[in-house]
């Protein structure tokens, strides 16, 4: 019973530091996908208002 209540509490000590370095790294990654794709559609959205026939 204690052998896994430690193993309990040291999987919960690693996840507390872990997910946070794993958030950290893994966001502004993320951010830049979905900043591109932003971009792409706002381009798309501008051509197609200039050239309704040839966008759509």
């Amino acid at each position: 019973m204690h052998e896994a209540l430690g193993i309990l509490l040291g999987l919960l000590a690693w996840s507390v530091i872990f997910v946070p370095l794993f958030i950290v790294w893994w966001l502004p990654g993320h951010r830049e996908k979905q900043a591109l794709k932003a971009a792409a559609r706002r381009r798309e959205e501008r051509l197609r208002r200039r050239a309704p026939g040839r966008a759509a």
